[in-house]
């Protein structure tokens, strides 16, 4: 299973644009929680799907390139999704806007996050969680992950990652993905940036695709928050999907 302890289901979608497909769910139903991922095609991205899927179409992003619209329209799109599975009806979605840091606002007593990938948009949701923080990376060639890996990792994660990877380039995406991910989960309530060095992953749980995250000690005092997470992850179709939640 992509995702333990999740149901998944897939759903049929009959999209004339032919800009979104191949829809997938999976929900922890004792949690509430919904995660959707779907796919998206720039080629067949226009301005008009905003309106035909009942989307807001953002001022900041009117003179943004074709690329940048695609991606914050499926990203929205799955955002729908995940609200329809959550109870909500087709006449009462609300416009998912977004505050002066770009993170996105819920309903109030939903918590959410919205990725993108060059090709997929993921949203997970719930109204049972304290935080969530997704994110979604193509994995990355040798070189591009050789060229940050010394950003997003130090030897001591980057070996114990590997160690369950096919590859160093495959490692480095889950590790700078889920260090992303803890960042969407924790900024919203936060309101402070941190690095990637702020955190590091200190034991992988292979058989439940699930690692661990522990922040350092001064980011732990100052904020007064819990110093582990774990991430969820998995590899779908040469993406990296990770979870906090």
């Amino acid at each position: 299973m992509p995702l333990n302890n999740f149901h998944q289901t897939q759903a049929p979608l009959k999209d004339r644009d032919h800009f979104i497909s191949d829809i997938n769910y999976w929900e922890l139903k004792a949690e509430k929680l919904t995660l959707v991922k779907c796919k998206f095609f720039i080629e067949h991205y226009k301005a008009q799907l905003y309106a035909e899927y009942g989307i807001a179409f953002p001022s900041t992003i009117e003179n943004a390139v074709d690329k940048r619209q695609a991606e914050f329209l499926a990203g929205r799109f799955a955002a729908q999704l995940a609200l329809l599975k959550l109870g909500f009806s087709q006449n009462s979605l609300p416009n998912i806007g977004f505050d002066k840091n770009r993170c996105p606002i819920w309903p109030k007593g939903y918590v959410g996050s919205i990725a993108h990938s060059s090709t997929s948009a993921v949203c997970v949701l719930s109204n049972n969680k304290s935080h969530l923080g997704l994110d979604i990376e193509d994995v990355m060639s040798p070189d591009s992950a050789s060229l940050i890996s010394y950003i997003v990792h130090n030897n001591v994660e980057l070996n114990l990652l590997s160690a369950v990877c096919s590859s160093e380039a495959e490692a480095t995406t889950i590790i700078f993905s889920a260090k992303e991910s803890l960042f969407k989960a924790l900024y919203p309530k936060l309101n402070v940036y941190f690095d990637f060095d702020c955190a590091r992953v200190v034991s992988v749980d292979r058989y439940n695709a699930t690692l661990k995250l522990k922040l350092v000690d001064d980011f732990v005092r100052v904020h007064r928050i819990p110093q582990y997470y774990y991430c969820r992850y998995t590899i779908l179709d040469e993406v990296v999907i990770t979870l906090i939640d």
